[in-house]
């Protein structure tokens, strides 16, 4: 779990507000393990083996902390990379921050998102990243999450602010999405589309290829059957002779309705993206069209009829 920004000179460090628990003080020792070998990983160089800074043995002190996110009587373990020492976690929009939610006997990666400031209060968590993640683009950038036992993740909820738009591609476990890999809970129809979209194109590096996935995110109910839906972002097409990248193709939208039944309900102009609007029940799409999220950028909103969206 590498991540490199090093070439950032400066480490933003979040500032957290964390609602501890009373469970235990030592953390589990998969954990601390992880958090050392990432620790110790970061400078690691196989050509100079010999080479490197003295090994950490003890996790620094407020590395990882126990919160209540469940609130299942057992604690959830957060681990706060702004504490670790490692410019590689930090960045423009703050630091790595994952969160590990207790279900069962087993834990859940409930977080993973590089963030500026973070709440954990008892009845969820809210957390402030980079403004380019807000639409429209603002420098208070926040989003709040609840803990769904049945679903075994974070859902999306309004800010304390009264905030209610989702950005696109903003999720709170941002791995699986930057992988070719693809989580078990996609409905087959769905990750089918995802893999048949990706585009093989020739490297500008060397002489081999690279491939361009799309980006995949289940969102809030759209259509009113109280079960979660997708949106993919389709991947940029090759570019020209010339280097130059040619228009995004836009997105398409996949309703589900039952346990195995998926619609295909949309697909968007090119260089239009998809926003979600919590403020309704079921959500609203936003398509948004090319000048972007900025006032007077004219976008559509739409609703689910029964049969296809069309203009709320």
């Amino acid at each position: 779990m590498l991540r490199s920004l090093a070439a950032l000179m400066v480490v933003l460090t979040p500032q957290a507000t964390v609602a501890q628990t009373t469970g235990p003080s030592d953390p589990p020792a998969g954990l601390t393990w992880m958090v050392l070998n990432e620790i110790n990983g970061d400078y690691f160089n196989r050509a100079e083996p010999m080479n490197h800074p003295p090994f950490v043995t003890d996790v620094p002190a407020g590395m990882i902390s126990a919160v209540d996110v469940s609130h299942d009587g057992k604690a959830d373990w957060l681990v706060d990379y702004s504490k670790g020492g490692r410019s590689s976690w930090c960045g423009t929009g703050g630091c790595l921050a994952t969160l590990y939610v207790s279900d069962g006997d087993d834990y859940v990666m409930a977080l993973d998102h590089q963030i500026l400031e973070f709440d954990l209060q008892p009845d969820g968590l809210e957390v402030q990243v980079h403004h380019g993640d807000c639409v429209p683009d603002s420098n208070d950038c926040r989003y709040a999450f609840a803990w769904d036992a049945d679903l075994r993740r974070l859902v999306e909820r309004p800010t304390a602010a009264g905030s209610t738009l989702l950005a696109p591609g903003l999720t709170p476990v941002r791995a699986w999405l930057e992988t070719p890999d693809i989580r078990e809970d996609v409905p087959a129809e769905v990750a089918s589309a995802w893999r048949v979209s990706r585009v093989t194109c020739p490297s500008m590096a060397d002489a081999g290829f690279e491939s361009r996935w799309g980006a995949l995110r289940d969102t809030p109910d759209l259509n009113g059957d109280s079960r979660r839906d997708w949106v993919l972002d389709l991947p940029y097409p090759c570019d020209d002779q010339d280097g130059e990248p040619r228009s995004a193709p836009g997105f398409e939208v996949y309703l589900t309705s039952g346990e195995d039944a998926v619609e295909h309900a949309f697909r968007s102009q090119p260089e239009h993206w998809a926003a979600i609007d919590l403020s309704t029940t079921p959500a609203t799409l936003i398509d948004n069209p090319p000048c972007g999220y900025v006032t007077p950028c004219s976008d559509r909103r739409l609703r689910w009829n029964g049969d296809t969206f069309v203009d709320d």
